[in-house]
């Protein structure tokens, strides 16, 4: 018995033979409250398979593992969920009363976690692009010493989903990962540029990368955004930017950045394994101490940070209450309240 999803791509083919293969949109009938945010969310739609080894990560194992040989030791692989920017953030906004819309590259054919998402009509797909080939999988290996994470970018390496060009017209918020640097001058061109101006003059967020070059800094200058770093990536693009081949500190990490971005770009700069969080978007940083965060803690803070300050909130408040959301939300599963809505248990 065929599923819903083949079923949907059949009758999408069939109608429209001459055009692209993609997705059959969800227009998701937006009720309630007018006011409601009307947030997008670009960015990759991961499946995340956890593997936990009971060793430490050396040569010897590395070598036994490229052979193909067991790894000599206990391991055993955990349930499989959604990652990446939409797989994390859009539940989390959907549960926060957003009208979410995402853009993302999903595979065809297409795994089951995948299609339940897409089929739960819980997200606005219309911008999302279908293309053939493999899932992109994320493998999260845990050692006893230490995380690594192995991505393997699956159909995300082939296709991109296209950055509406009425973004001012159309959203209250707009949160994009940067993605790797093929195409990512223009992407972000793209992003500014549908932003600006417009009625809703909707907040921007960047989930950025350590490869960002000046030329990227700067289109972001033109726009009161946020960017997100952690810091190994915030360092790795300042040493870029230097040029000097002199491996920067994380305080002259951030002075770089700021004089490429000038006053007007928010950013975040935060650490996982000592649990602290970097805001800049004063002339003087302000730091905020935290328990270390979770993997995928990063677009919870994000997506909250942003909305916060979509609600008027201020700028150190709204990082503020994006850091406790982060928390919250993996330690105790529950979300803070934005402006006057209730906390969300997720």
């Amino acid at each position: 018995m065929k599923n819903q999803y083949a079923i949907d791509v059949e009758k999408f083919i069939a109608d429209d033979p001459h055009g692209d293969v993609g997705w059959p949109c969800v227009y998701r009938t937006e009720v309630g409250d007018p006011s409601r945010v009307r947030l997008l969310l670009w960015g990759d739609l991961i499946v995340d398979l956890p593997v936990r080894v009971a060793a430490r990560i050396t040569p010897q194992f590395v070598a036994r593992w490229c052979q193909g040989k067991p790894p000599g030791c206990e391991w055993d692989v955990g349930r499989l969920s959604l990652g990446g920017l939409v797989g994390n953030a859009a539940p989390v906004a959907a549960k926060l009363g957003c009208n979410v819309h995402i853009a993302a590259v999903i595979p065809l054919p297409t795994p089951a976690l995948i299609r339940t998402f897409l089929e739960s009509r819980c997200f606005d797909s219309r911008n999302v692009v279908a293309c053939p080939g493999p899932a992109p999988v994320s493998m999260r290996f845990r050692f006893t010493d230490r995380f690594v994470t192995i991505l393997h970018p699956g159909v995300c390496a082939l296709a991109t989903p296209r950055i509406p060009s009425n973004l001012s017209e159309s959203f209250d918020a707009v949160l994009a990962d940067a993605g790797p640097p093929v195409g990512r001058l223009e992407r972000l061109e793209s992003l500014v540029k549908s932003c600006c101006g417009g009625n809703r003059d909707p907040q921007l967020g960047i989930l950025g990368r350590g490869d960002l070059s000046a030329a990227e800094l700067r289109i972001l200058a033109r726009k009161r955004c946020w960017l997100f770093l952690s810091e190994a990536e915030a360092m790795q693009a300042a040493g870029q930017i230097g040029g000097d081949g002199i491996q920067p500190s994380p305080a002259q990490a951030v002075t770089e950045l700021k004089q490429q971005l000038g006053p007007s770009v928010r950013l975040v700069i935060y650490t996982r394994d000592k649990g602290i969080s970097l805001f800049n978007g004063t002339p003087e940083p302000r730091l905020f101490a935290t328990s270390p965060l979770a993997e995928g803690a990063r677009h919870v803070m994000s997506v909250y940070t942003l909305l916060s300050s979509t609600h008027g909130v201020p700028d150190e408040a709204a990082i503020g209450a994006g850091v406790d959301a982060a928390k919250g939300h993996f330690d105790r599963r529950w979300l803070p309240a934005i402006g006057n809505q209730l906390p969300v248990v997720v």
